[in-house]
């Protein structure tokens, strides 16, 4: 009864390490994506999951799972493509469609609020898209999840703070 209940443990602790193995993998097909739009890609224990754009480099919490990780990664990657794309949607239109200030006077208002939330979902949709580009697998049902998790914290944020967090994550 012992060797079954080992063996079963067993096969399940193998089972993660090569999923884990798996979106180690894609997570470093995206670094390279990464790397060839110019940025880098940096993995710190508890780390801000941010994009700095003026020093071109992706920051991800290397505590979190490489599944995890990887979503982090492609919703950064998302933020990239917003801001690679701004140029072309920018001059059609008579403001920002989103919000780039660090005048804390424009940062507390709804307005900007909104523009935040409406990037951070955009980002989101084109890390999915840019998966699906590149041939990545995405499991819609984590994915999703950890784009509602990542989404209600900036609405709590943006409903409860006068102050939203700089950045983007």
């Amino acid at each position: 009864m012992r060797r079954m209940r080992r063996k079963k443990k067993l096969n399940i602790l193998t089972s993660r390490m090569a999923a884990n193995e798996r979106w180690q993998r894609h997570f470093d097909k995206l670094v390279k994506w990464a790397k060839s739009k110019g940025y880098t890609v940096v993995c710190e224990t508890n780390a801000d999951d941010r994009i700095d754009f003026a020093a071109k480099t992706i920051y991800v919490n290397s505590y979190n799972w490489p599944e995890r990780r990887y979503y982090t990664l492609l919703h950064e990657c998302g933020h990239l493509l917003i801001d690679k794309a701004s140029d072309s949607f920018t001059k059609y239109l008579p403001c920002p469609l989103y919000a780039y200030s660090s005048d804390q006077r424009t940062t507390n208002t709804d307005a900007y609020k909104v523009s935040l939330l409406a990037e951070e979902i955009d980002a989101w949709r084109r890390g999915l898209r840019l998966a699906a580009r590149l041939k990545l697998p995405v499991n819609r049902k984590k994915f999703d999840q950890e784009m509602a998790t990542s989404v209600m914290s900036y609405i709590e944020e943006a409903a409860f703070s006068s102050s939203p967090k700089k950045g983007y994550r």
